[in-house]
């Protein structure tokens, strides 16, 4: 666990995804502390404006560079650890002020493993008829001991995932602490191996930790599951709830073919770099033969499967060059010859007519404010 190791490998790491509110939380804290956002925007190949967009996701393999450059700029290879000591939830997603709105906190647990993937989608269950997945925190008695789990699948080359996770619970719940002995986490388990900085993990979590374990897991106090939490009014979580149940809806249609297609077509553009001074730009959009080879299968293959989903190649790239468009434009302050070069366009007039076609106004349109 060292600064720009691996990122994770296998099938499963190659469809996962993070939502975008938790790639900009990392950079923003990563230069807080001192690091260059542009250059770590460039180790990660992320677009500084698909991050304004707070439905769109990142490949977790860019999370990943992210999170290991951040970790030799500032040289801090407990970077993870402190993120998520440090990490606001309900400010970089839907999932965290649902969990705020939980009546307790056996009902933020619930609400977490319902919308978990809106946070972290690991990608194993694309491909499968299983929709809703296995719930991912699960409380565990053993003797007189409680246990909460972290049951998501771990990449073995990216132990800060639990890093985090296990740093934002142990810091949140403090929050709730009635007195200075009360403490919800009591001993902390890990899979990983015991890292340099263990005198980190020490300050941070002021119990036990210990490492090569079977399992990721929290020994905790049962008795706090049970205490009000209510942060937001019920009418709040309700609505919080219909658009979370949107973004679900949404995340696992990228689970077909067509989805995935789309996905890797936006990940493509959205490393695009900025206009060079030439004013030559070089397209990132894959084309059929490269992304077929991507999902291991010939060209023939992609277009009849496609075909049988309703859709096609070309308008998966037309739509996903559209949609780009309008968070460069209206959310992410983009120019329009900005917008233009970053889609792939040489000519900035010939993504004005086609941003016209797509959508009936010009991109100046777009990136006026409406009243």
């Amino acid at each position: 666990m060292t600064a720009g190791g691996n990122v994770p490998q296998g099938a499963g790491a190659a469809r996962a995804t993070v939502a975008s509110g938790m790639v900009r939380g990392v950079l923003e804290y990563a230069v807080s502390r001192g690091a260059c956002e542009v250059d770590l925007l460039a180790a990660c190949g992320v677009a500084r404006e698909l991050l304004q967009d707070a439905d769109a996701r990142v490949p977790l393999a860019r999370y990943v560079s992210l999170i290991h450059s951040a970790q030799r700029q500032l040289a801090c290879d407990a970077f993870a650890l402190h993120f998520g000591q440090s990490m606001s939830l309900a400010s970089l997603s839907v999932v965290g002020m649902l969990c705020d709105a939980a009546p307790t906190m056996r009902d933020s647990l619930a609400r977490m493993n319902r919308y978990a993937s809106l946070i972290t989608d690991t990608g194993e269950s694309a491909g499968t008829a299983r929709e809703v997945p296995a719930d991912r925190f699960v409380v565990v008695n053993r003797g007189t001991d409680s246990w909460l789990e972290d049951r998501r699948p771990t990449f073995a080359d990216f132990p800060e995932q639990v890093e985090i996770t296990f740093a934002f619970i142990a810091s949140v719940m403090r929050r709730y602490a009635r007195h200075a002995t009360d403490r919800f986490v009591h001993e902390v388990h890990v899979t990983h191996a015991q890292p340099r900085y263990v005198a980190d993990y020490a300050r941070i979590f002021g119990v036990p930790v210990r490492f090569a374990c079977a399992r990721n897991a929290l020994r905790i106090d049962a008795a706090w599951l049970d205490r009000p939490l209510g942060l937001q009014p019920a009418w709040a979580g309700d609505i919080l709830c219909e658009h979370a149940d949107r973004q679900l809806h949404r995340l696992r249609a990228q689970q077909t073919l067509s989805g995935r297609v789309a996905a890797l077509l936006r990940a493509a553009l959205a490393q695009a770099p900025a206009p060079q001074r030439s004013g030559v730009s070089t397209d990132s959009m894959p084309d059929v033969e490269s992304l077929a080879r991507t999902l291991h299968m010939s060209r023939a293959t992609l277009a009849r499967q496609l075909r049988e989903e309703g859709t096609s190649f070309t308008h998966l790239a037309r739509e996903c060059r559209r949609e780009l468009a309008d968070v460069y434009l209206a959310h992410g302050g983009a120019t329009v010859k900005e917008a233009a070069f970053r889609l792939g366009f040489s000519d900035p007039a010939a993504f004005s007519r086609a941003y016209k076609r797509w959508t009936g106004r010009s991109p100046v349109e777009a990136t006026q404010p409406r009243i």
